[in-house]
């Protein structure tokens, strides 16, 4: 739901509703120069000029009124069904398109895997609810390396009922149906079998990603385009800049919202969050510089050439390398966490624990 209409100006970088209202004021005024152009024509022919005036007078009044509309619209005052729209925009992507009836999933049919996740994910808190903070922290580290698969199993779970809940919900409550176009988190996994740095970051939740490219990506690569091009850098420390900067600006911004989060419930630092998306910012520059290297494109000649249980192998490699890598700086993100014992904060939302009992 967040515009980022009136954060515009200091970026420098039309928000997506800034862009909606171009766009209208654009189609607005090439309607009225198609309609006086046709009906000039039709003047000269020496058609019916009382009828051609009425028209040109009728056209331009409307046109002029659909300008003006676009040109003053405040996209903070919505109504209802506007309102309705954007309640769901984290989620669901807008394509400024109706979907046919039957295109999409009934709430019907994404009850079920919501049930699914949310059942796992209930199961982890009730699993997780043994543990106390000091026993995690003290735990071995095999002991400690499934707890943290655990809470990252928690994650995903989570990510996954949330989804498929507000699908039902959207379903529900407007009698449509969602449109995998639109919502797009439905049909994706989340990489869980993520190859690389890269691969995992591109393919996870898309919930403030659109945010992320307005505040970070976009204004960071305009400033590197400006201020740090080729008669500055060289060309190649140019294309580096923009190229590099622009992705550590994005996982900058979420390092501080996470950061945040922990201050504001606990009144702890976030700098562990913080080193946490720096370390995987780094994780996707130098996995993108392998992958352009001699070195990347001969894996990927390999991997194309080769039979599909090479393939196999190959991803399964990837996936163990990411699995170890994130067993490595996880703890930089889930630290406060585990201080604070927030599944036992959580515990109470349980059903199996209810029902069972610790």
């Amino acid at each position: 739901m967040i515009d980022l209409y009136y954060v515009q100006p200091w970026t420098g970088v039309p928000s997506r509703y800034y862009l909606i209202s171009q766009a209208a004021r654009a189609d607005a005024r090439s309607k009225k120069t198609d309609t006086s152009s046709f009906s000039s024509t039709k003047l000269t022919n020496g058609l019916n000029k009382t009828i051609s005036t009425t028209t040109i007078t009728a056209t331009t009044t409307t046109t002029t009124t659909k300008e003006s509309t676009a040109e003053t619209i405040d996209f903070f005052h919505w109504d209802s069904e506007r309102l309705q729209e954007e309640l769901w925009s984290p989620l669901r992507r807008q394509t400024g398109k109706k979907s046919p009836p039957s295109v999409g999933r009934s709430w019907i049919d994404l009850l079920p895997p919501f049930l699914f996740y949310y059942t796992v994910f209930d199961s982890i808190i009730y699993f997780l609810s043994f543990y106390t903070s000091e026993e995690v922290m003290s735990a071995p580290t095999l002991e400690y390396g499934f707890i943290v698969s655990v809470v990252g199993s928690y994650v995903y779970n989570n990510l996954r009922a949330s989804v498929f809940m507000n699908a039902v919900m959207y379903c529900a409550m407007t009698g449509n149906r969602a449109d995998p176009q639109e919502w797009t988190m439905l049909d994706a996994k989340l990489p869980l079998l993520a190859y690389s740095p890269t691969d995992f970051w591109i393919n996870w939740h898309t919930l403030f990603r659109y945010i992320w490219v307005d505040l970070g990506f976009n204004p960071v690569k305009r400033f590197c385009i400006k201020h740090l091009g080729p008669e500055r850098l060289g060309r190649r420390g140019s294309q580096w800049a923009r190229e590099i900067l622009p992705v550590y600006a994005v996982f900058f911004l979420s390092g501080a919202m996470h950061g945040y989060i922990v201050y504001a419930l606990w009144r702890q630092n976030g700098w562990a969050q913080m080193a946490y998306f720096m370390i995987q910012a780094t994780g996707v520059v130098v996995s993108k510089a392998i992958e352009r290297s001699f070195i990347g494109r001969a894996i990927q000649r390999a991997y194309e050439g080769g039979s599909s249980t090479k393939q196999c192998v190959m991803k399964g490699v990837g996936a163990l390398m990411m699995l170890v890598f994130h067993m490595a700086t996880a703890p930089f993100f889930i630290s406060a966490y585990e201080k604070q014992g927030m599944w036992l904060e959580v515990k109470g939302i349980s059903l199996t624990l209810r029902i069972f009992g610790k």
